[in-house]
């Protein structure tokens, strides 16, 4: 077998890019016909209730929306927001409105706390899940979000908590 000329591997590699690309646009055009509904101020919780060993504040809306809660023992508000992983800019412009010290994030995505989750692990959810979506009837549209919590830096929340948290959320907001 002999070895492939530099100009045809180059172009097999724009081939299959174009390809990729096309696919992915394709999918994010198919998932615009049917946003994701996540509605916090849909949800029944009032004031003061409980979720898990926070109490409930009240809800976010923009940027995104979400809920905001209260721990006895933070310092400052946890805010539990949506956000769709098709989206480039907003886990930046969430960073620049909640990210600044003294908070932190945590991102769960699929019932996990994703410790790295890159803007490509992010696309690579998203046409997952889009691929899986298509083969079955039942689509809830929280497989093309993920939920960002900004926690004070002071405040040593544990991994059940932020699933808890994010679960609320995406049931609740509905």
């Amino acid at each position: 077998m002999t070895a492939m000329p530099r100009s045809r591997r180059a172009t097999l590699f724009v081939v299959v890019v174009a390809v990729l690309v096309g696919v992915a646009k394709r999918l994010k055009h198919e998932s615009a016909g049917a946003p994701v509904n996540v509605n916090p101020k849909a949800t029944e919780l009032r004031i003061g209730d409980a979720i898990g060993e926070a109490v409930f504040e009240g809800v976010v809306e923009a940027p995104l929306p979400g809920f905001r809660l209260r721990l006895a023992r933070c310092s400052g508000a946890v805010f539990i927001l949506v956000v769709p992983l098709a989206s480039g800019s907003a886990p930046q412009v969430l960073d620049q409105i909640y990210g600044h010290p003294p908070y932190r994030s945590t991102d769960v995505y699929g019932g996990q706390i994703r410790e790295e989750f890159s803007q490509v692990s992010k696309w690579a959810s998203y046409i997952a899940a889009r691929v899986r979506a298509s083969w079955s009837r039942k689509q809830t549209g929280q497989e093309e979000v993920f939920v960002r919590a900004y926690a004070p830096s002071d405040c040593n929340v544990g991994q059940v908590a932020y699933l808890e948290w994010a679960d609320a959320v995406l049931r609740l907001g509905r």
